[in-house]
């Protein structure tokens, strides 16, 4: 028995701490650190926080969306298409569906009359645009990018956006209608030896009814490893999301499927709470699909930068003097590299060389940029290189770590007595004064 607690110990400790000191390049180990780094980022980073918020965005937002679906499904003449998967997704709610409806109509046709043209076109695209702002911004906390899309690509990437996937949407739900109905017909057909079997399938085999409905909703999947890929404002390769999105789109669907069959228990609390009693339902899998999504985004990342968190305990733990050096290290490579001509060198790259931990890396040229040291050349591919922002190659090694160790905030306490003695600390810590060299600790204040 101890032998086998003793065993479970050390198999954990693997798991979740020596398997980023590992250094092998096999594949159940890569999956290890993906799923180690997974379960930690989505702590980490406060996902269910994050879905809450996404669920209020979209609740504010329900009403320009369901407009902007009909406006477009009427365009193409499927809007007849869209009530029909409406009323499927909700069933026990159709008469809050055609009050909903109705609102939308009565919205539309207001957008299209007089000054509330312009304002009401304004408003809609508005809410949009602010909705699609927070999704990205959410993507972004997960991918750590610190800066959002520029103007420009805003309106191209959201524009797309707003076209593409409502289209996409109403097409999705005229299939699945095809399909479904296509099924029933053939279960219920007297003719043909194939319906008892296609019965005894659906029956028997729950994977069999999700391949189906896989089909009729095909693009459910695509859809997530579009999101996972567009929306951060970084590179995402589409590789590694496609398991991510497989994964989390077979989640979402049985949380749609609970959603649809778990309104028919709901309805008997109707005489009690009235129209309220969908609320709470609804709400629950607004936030359970938002998880989803952003678990897409966290295997993702998981998946893409693995990698960077070989050695994690000990870059967390690391002296200001390694750090140092690791900053001196990349200075002067970036610098070196500028002299002679070549390319600029990514984060990857620069860590490659000396085979240091892609974190440290990452932390180090991310202050170096905030300090004026590095610049960011983006490429065609929108892959991120680094050189200097100025002529670095005359500034001396004690020049450019004093510069480095001044970057960020500082002398922003206005207490006058808190002030003044921190002003005596940075007098002592001038490395060539006699002051550095001899008091004592007992002796500063």
């Amino acid at each position: 028995m101890r032998i086998a607690v003793r065993r479970f110990r050390h198999l954990y400790a693997y798991c979740t701490e020596n398997v980023w000191r590992d250094p092998r390049d096999v594949w159940y180990v890569k999956l290890l650190k993906v799923v180690n780094l997974s379960v930690k980022s989505f702590f980490d980073k406060n996902i269910q926080t994050l879905a809450s918020s996404l669920t209020y965005t979209t609740l504010l937002a329900v009403i320009p969306i369901l407009s902007l679906l009909l406006a477009i499904a009427r365009g193409f003449g499927m809007r007849d298409v869209l009530i029909q998967s409406l009323y499927k997704g909700l069933p026990s709610q159709r008469a809050m569906l055609e009050n909903s409806l109705d609102f939308v109509d009565r919205f539309l046709a207001t957008l299209s009359k007089g000054v509330f043209v312009g304002i009401g076109v304004v408003f809609l695209l508005w809410t949009l645009v602010s909705m699609l702002r927070k999704i990205e911004s959410v993507y972004n906390h997960v991918w750590n990018v610190r800066k959002g899309r520029p103007i420009y690509r805003r309106i191209t990437d959201y524009t797309a956006i707003l076209l593409i996937i409502p289209i996409l949407l109403i097409c999705s739900g005229g299939l699945s209608i095809f399909l479904s109905n296509f099924v029933q017909e053939s279960i219920n057909s007297p003719i043909g030896v194939l319906s008892p079997v296609l019965k005894f399938l659906l029956d028997l085999s729950p994977v069999f009814l999700l391949g189906v409905l896989f089909v009729g909703m095909n693009v459910l999947i695509p859809l997530l490893v579009g999101m996972t890929v567009l929306l951060p404002s970084t590179k995402v390769k589409l590789k590694n999301a496609l398991l991510p999105g497989f994964v989390c789109g077979v989640l979402f669907y049985f949380i749609q499927y609970a959603f649809v069959h778990g309104q028919i228990s709901v309805t008997k609390y109707n005489a009690v709470y009235g129209g309220f009693a969908f609320l709470p339902l609804f709400l629950i899998w607004m936030q359970l699909s938002w998880t989803v999504c952003i678990a897409c985004a966290v295997m993702t990342y998981s998946s893409q930068n693995f990698f960077s968190f070989n050695y994690l305990a000990q870059v967390k733990k690391a002296s200001a003097r390694y750090v140092d050096q690791v900053a001196l290290f990349v200075i002067a490579t970036v610098v070196s590299r500028f002299e002679v001509g070549a390319d600029a060198v990514g984060k990857k790259e620069l860590a490659d060389r000396r085979q240091i931990p892609v974190k440290m890396v990452n932390e180090v040229v991310d202050r170096l940029c905030d300090g004026g040291f590095l610049s960011a050349v983006i490429d065609d591919d929108g892959n991120i290189s680094y050189q200097p922002s100025r002529n670095l190659s005359g500034m001396t090694v004690e020049e450019f770590m004093n510069r480095y160790h001044e970057i960020g905030h500082s002398d922003f306490i206005e207490e006058p007595a808190v002030a003044a003695a921190l002003d005596r600390m940075k007098s002592l810590l001038d490395v060539d004064s006699e002051a550095y060299r001899t008091t004592t600790l007992s002796q500063i204040l």
